[in-house]
């Protein structure tokens, strides 16, 4: 007898869940969805709109400055890539130098 209430009651929510889904209004749910997407679109379309625009007024604004600043900041960093390359190799010349005066004080002070 409990297996056939429970049969019975599987049936019938089988049966409620199938009514439910006939009772729905697919054609109203569609029209809700692409009103959805339709509104994300037009969202999103603005947007870059908008900011494509401003980016392009702050470029006609100060393009030429920036340009101006970045071939600067080229011209300095090759300069002190330069300084840095002169003054390692004069300082390797100064090093090997001192470093040869000290090994040969140490030497001489250890034998005599």
């Amino acid at each position: 007898m409990f297996a056939t209430n429970t049969q019975l009651s599987v049936i019938d929510s089988a049966f409620g869940v199938i009514e439910v889904i006939s009772e729905h209004d697919y054609k109203k749910s569609g029209e809700r969805l692409i009103a959805v997407i339709a509104t994300a679109a037009a969202i999103i379309v603005g947007i870059i709109t908008y900011c494509t625009t401003a980016l392009q007024l702050f470029w006609l604004d100060n393009g030429e400055r920036i340009m101006t600043r970045a071939f600067q900041t080229v011209i300095i960093a090759a300069d002190f890539a330069g300084n840095c390359y002169y003054a390692g190799r004069d300082c390797r010349r100064f090093a090997s130098t001192a470093s040869a005066r000290i090994m040969d004080r140490a030497y001489y002070s250890l034998i005599a």
